[in-house]
């Protein structure tokens, strides 16, 4: 996309930024950026490995930033990784409210490693019930 045309878009309304952001710029003329399943990348490239970054989730995170009006975003491949990733953001003795039916498997994380290992404490709360939620709040 060319610079005018991106200043366009990224002025307009979020619909518009979620639907024309990252368009692929192809001679097939997609108007929809292509799911990329490659694993590995030419070294030569801006890419090595999938679990590091691939062209699909660099063009998730540039929409992210526009929708989010943000200088930048970080887009994980899995909820797993966001949730161990967010635990590594705090410092022993925070808080974390958690939804009692996330993933199970992140659920063990909390309960064996994030909690015993990592000294955070940990509320799991019904998030549909608002008075539960905003109880799970500590200061």
């Amino acid at each position: 996309m060319d610079k005018a045309k991106s200043e366009v878009i990224s002025s307009a309304g979020f619909s518009t930024r979620a639907i024309h952001m990252e368009r692929a710029e192809d001679s097939a003329g997609t108007l929809v950026f292509p799911i990329n399943t490659s694993v590995s990348f030419e070294e030569s490239g801006n890419f090595t490995y999938a679990r590091q970054g691939n062209p699909t989730r660099d063009a998730l995170e540039k929409v992210m930033c526009s929708l989010e009006k943000a200088k930048h975003s970080f887009v994980l491949p899995s909820g797993n990784g966001a949730g161990s990733f967010i635990t590594h953001l705090l410092r022993p003795g925070d808080h974390i409210l958690a939804c009692q039916d996330m993933y199970g498997g992140l659920i063990g994380y909390f309960d064996n490693l994030a909690t015993p290992v990592l000294n955070y404490s940990l509320t799991y709360a019904n998030f549909a019930d608002k008075a539960q939620f905003m109880a799970g709040f500590k200061e």
